[in-house]
């Protein structure tokens, strides 16, 4: 990631504040990295991607722990970002734990994870630059 600064809020963590408009696969690997630690220390045993956003990231995440995609026991539900928060309070009903790449504190859900504050821009992903 870009930034160096580390901090925790809660259960959740955060590498850094980010206003650039998108993130770069390097980036998203190095998140995706990071999420795919936690979830083994959890115990993470299924993940769910809400799509569409999260379903990149589950799939990376469902490869690198060899585990399966889907919602089954101790299921990690992952999106790309909690800017609302709607829909992460909607799919992450009996989930055993949440991540997110990004953040946004006006989010009505705080995932257990989130990796960086979203400040302004709308953010692009690698998978959304066509």
């Amino acid at each position: 990631m870009k930034s160096e600064k580390m901090t925790s809020s809660h259960s959740s963590s955060e590498v850094g504040e980010v206003s650039k408009p998108s993130l770069t696969y390097d980036e998203f690997l190095a998140a995706v990295r990071v999420i795919a630690h936690m979830a083994e220390e959890w115990g993470v045993r299924s993940v769910y991607g809400i799509p569409r956003g999260g379903l990149v990231p589950a799939v990376y995440i469902s490869h690198a722990l060899d585990i399966p995609l889907g919602r089954w026991e101790k299921c990690l539900v992952v999106d790309d970002i909690a800017d609302s928060g709607a829909t992460l309070k909607r799919e992450a009903r009996g989930a055993f734990k949440t991540a997110t790449i990004y953040y946004c504190e006006d989010s009505e859900f705080m995932p257990d994870l989130w990796l960086l504050k979203k400040v302004k821009d709308w953010v692009i992903f690698p998978w959304e630059v066509l």
